[in-house]
C-alpha cells in the first residue's frame, strides 16, 4: 500500500514533526541541567530573603533574574549547554550554600 502525500512513514527515533527525538541519556542530562538551574534559583532566594542591604538584594535580585532568563531561554536544551551547565553549576550550587550557610 502507498502513502498518501500526508502519510510519511515513521521512522525509528523520529517524531511526528519530523526532527529526531533526544536520547535518553540527552533528556537525563536537560532535566539534571533543569534542577541545576533551579538549585542556583533557591539559593538566590534564600540569600534575598535574609538580606538586609538595599545594595546587596539588588545584586542578588539581578543574579537570580540571570538564572531565570537561562532558564527560560531554552538555550541549555541544546547538548553543549546542558552539558556546559551540569559540569559549573555543582560548583556554583556549593558555593552560594556555603555563603548561605555562613
Amino acid at each position: 500500500m502507498s502513502e498518501g502525500p500526508n502519510e510519511e512513514a515513521q521512522q525509528p527515533g523520529a517524531s511526528t514533526t519530523g526532527f529526531p527525538l533526544p536520547s535518553g541519556e540527552i533528556l537525563d542530562l536537560q532535566h539534571l541541567a533543569r534542577a541545576y538551574i533551579q538549585q542556583v534559583m533557591r539559593c538566590y532566594e534564600a540569600l534575598l530573603n535574609r538580606e538586609g542591604d538595599q545594595r546587596r538584594q539588588a545584586e542578588l535580585e539581578a543574579q537570580w533574574e540571570r538564572y531565570s532568563k537561562e532558564l527560560r531561554a531554552r538555550g541549555w536544551l541544546e547538548e553543549d549547554e546542558a552539558r556546559r551547565v551540569v559540569n559549573e553549576y555543582p560548583h556554583i550550587v556549593r558555593r552560594l550554600r556555603a555563603e548561605i550557610d555562613s
